[in-house]
């Protein structure tokens, strides 16, 4: 593939993310990186595609499978995908050259937030400062209580990488039962539940709140941009919801035998990570169908633009909305907070969401065909289906739970679900940058019909 950074962007992320995986891969599959000694290429491929895509899904226990070099080439690959492949370039670009093209500047801006160029320096040192800040004070904070269970060293080591692995919303554990040791434990859940918050709300987010304090500290005004304000609202929505689902669909199951602070609790932490970041403390594949249902949404949803979670953001789920209640109530725009929404982020909303449906669609018709022969005859009935979706909602929204399909699926299915994590990925991201970096030229050359209405509904 020949790059021009003359060419779209999107080609250059899309080569980016290729490249790290291809490497990533590679690295995984060398005999200092598992324990075995060996590992086979499709194990390695999924593990560095879920790596670098912040999902979590495993066919392997990273813990027990992979050395102290292959933990810290996931890792590496979590960092990279977490904070982003454009802003590593973009850094080390500035290192090296000292200087970059207006056009990077603008592909970078419009990958984590959309922000003018001249915020773009600024910007660049704040998510660099802010990301491993935040990933140091969650490390420093999870030591004392990882020490309770393991030798010093390894308590360090272990904060370090969950905090890093929280963050970035990616849900890998290197814990030999996960995080089930810590179900209750109201510290480790709050620091878990911070990180994740954090790396799910988005850099633009958590600097305009940082704003806001200090506005109101020194007595000064500053207001929350609308894409804040409707990622904080969403983000909080959801959570409530999320919440309130898992508590009362498993009241009489995964949470039948806790205390209702215990069980707030539980409900509380995985609705926060079952948006974004996949992490569990409880048997998921024990769960209702109906929280599993519930689930589906939320993972589909995902984050927030410019984060490091993935689903077709909450920033979209919030538009389509707004958009519903506008055409009930036969307005011929759409309101929030005192703004109209402007109409190309109407149509990126509707195309972006029914695309990702579509896409859905047929990776879980495509497991349905590769998993038909590989897999017990439990795959074959109606719960086989709500697993397989399951599985390919919590890849496209880069998730990482599961309710027990992954580590069994066949060579085909692997490939589908590396698929689902690498579109889910940067495939969002792709679509919103191929509508809007047109060229002028094409721009120019467009014209239109004669308009007539057509019937709907």
């Amino acid at each position: 593939m020949k790059l021009k950074l003359g060419d779209h962007p999107a080609k250059i992320l899309l080569a980016g993310y290729l490249a790290v995986i291809l490497i990533g891969s590679i690295l995984l599959g060398l005999p200092i990186a598992t324990v075995s000694k060996s590992i086979a290429p499709i194990d390695a491929l999924f593990t560095a595609t879920s790596a670098l895509c912040v999902t979590g899904l495993a066919v392997l226990p990273t813990g027990s499978t992979f050395t102290l070099f292959g933990q810290l080439v996931i890792l590496t690959l979590i960092e990279i995908g977490g904070i982003g492949l454009m802003t590593f370039s973009t850094f080390f670009a500035l290192l090296l050259f000292h200087r970059i093209s207006f056009l990077e500047q603008k592909f970078f801006l419009d990958t984590i937030a959309g922000l003018k160029a001249k915020n773009f320096w600024p910007l660049v040192a704040a998510v660099f400062l802010s990301a491993f800040v935040i990933q140091a004070i969650g490390a420093v904070l999870f030591i004392p209580f990882f020490a309770e269970q393991l030798p010093f060293g390894d308590a360090v080591y272990s904060s370090i990488f969950h905090s890093v692995s929280a963050f970035c919303n990616a849900g890998f554990s290197i814990a030999a039962d996960g995080l089930g040791g810590f179900r209750t434990h109201v510290g480790v859940n709050l620091i878990f539940m911070g990180l994740i918050v954090c790396g799910g709300l988005g850099f633009i987010v958590y600097v305009e709140l940082y704003r806001k304090f200090r506005s109101f500290v020194t007595r000064s005004r500053f207001r929350l941009s609308i894409h804040s304000k409707l990622v904080l609202v969403t983000s909080f929505i959801l959570i409530v919801i999320g919440t309130a689902s898992f508590f009362v669909l498993e009241n009489s199951n995964v949470l039948k035998d806790q205390s209702v602070p215990n069980a707030i609790l539980i409900s509380l932490f995985h609705s926060i990570s079952a948006r974004t970041a996949g992490f569990s403390t409880v048997d998921f594949s024990s769960v209702t169908n109906g929280t599993a249902f519930a689930f589906i949404m939320l993972m589909f949803v995902g984050g927030a633009p410019g984060s490091a979670a993935g689903g077709v953001k909450v920033t979209t789920l919030a538009v389509f909305f707004l958009l519903i209640k506008s055409q009930l109530k036969k307005k011929s725009h759409t309101d929030v907070f005192g703004r109209t929404v402007a109409p190309s982020n109407i149509l990126n909303t509707i195309t972006l969401l029914v695309i990702s449906v579509l896409i859905i669609s047929a990776a879980v018709i495509m497991l349905q065909i590769t998993e038909s022969a590989g897999l017990s005859h439990r795959m074959m009935t109606r719960d086989s289906f709500l697993e397989l979706f399951f599985e390919t909602v919590s890849a496209f929204g880069t998730v990482g739970l599961s309710i027990g399909a992954t580590p069994i699926l066949s060579l085909g299915g692997k490939v589908v679900i590396i698929l689902m994590m690498f579109v889910g990925r940067i495939g969002p991201l792709t679509l919103l940058l191929l509508m809007t970096f047109r060229r002028e030229k094409e721009r120019s050359a467009e014209f239109r019909f004669a308009e007539e209405e057509v019937a709907i509904g």
